[in-house]
C-alpha cells in the first residue's frame, strides 16, 4: 500500500513538469542596451592576506587569505572569489604538582612530564 501511495505522489508531482512545452526556443532580452561609447574595463585582481598571532597564557594563531578576479566586458561580467581561513588555539594550564602542561584545541591529552617539581609549594611540604 505504501509503495502504491508513493508512486501516486510521484506521478502527481511529475505531471506538471511533463506537461511543459519543450519545443519553444528559450528567449533572452537585455534590460538596457550598453552605451555606444562603452569599452571593456579589462581585468581587476585583488589579493588579501592576514595573520594574527596572540601569545600569553594561551596562544592563538589565525591565518586568512582571499583572492578576487573580475573581468568586465561590454555585455558580461566574469568574476571569481576565493577565501581561506585557518585558526589554531592552545591554552596553557598548571598541573596539580606545579609542572606546566599544554592542552591544544583538537586534542584531549595533556603533555605530562616525569620528575620532581621545584616550585616553592613542593619545597615546603
Amino acid at each position: 500500500m505504501r509503495v502504491q501511495l508513493a508512486g501516486l505522489c510521484a506521478l502527481l508531482t511529475a505531471g506538471p513538469a511533463l506537461a511543459q512545452d519543450t519545443t519553444a526556443a528559450p528567449s533572452f532580452s537585455y534590460a538596457e542596451k550598453p552605451k555606444e561609447d562603452a569599452k571593456e574595463t579589462g581585468w581587476k585582481v585583488e589579493a588579501k592576506a592576514g595573520l594574527l598571532w596572540l601569545a600569553g597564557n594561551s596562544d592563538s594563531t589565525s591565518l586568512s587569505a582571499g583572492l578576487s578576479v573580475t573581468k568586465d566586458a561590454i555585455w558580461q561580467r566574469y568574476s571569481l572569489n576565493a577565501n581561506y581561513a585557518f585558526s589554531k588555539s592552545r591554552v596553557y594550564a598548571a598541573s596539580p604538582r606545579g609542572t606546566p602542561r599544554s592542552t591544544s584545541s583538537g586534542t584531549s591529552r595533556p603533555t605530562l612530564r616525569r620528575g620532581r617539581s621545584s616550585s616553592a609549594a613542593d619545597r615546603s611540604a
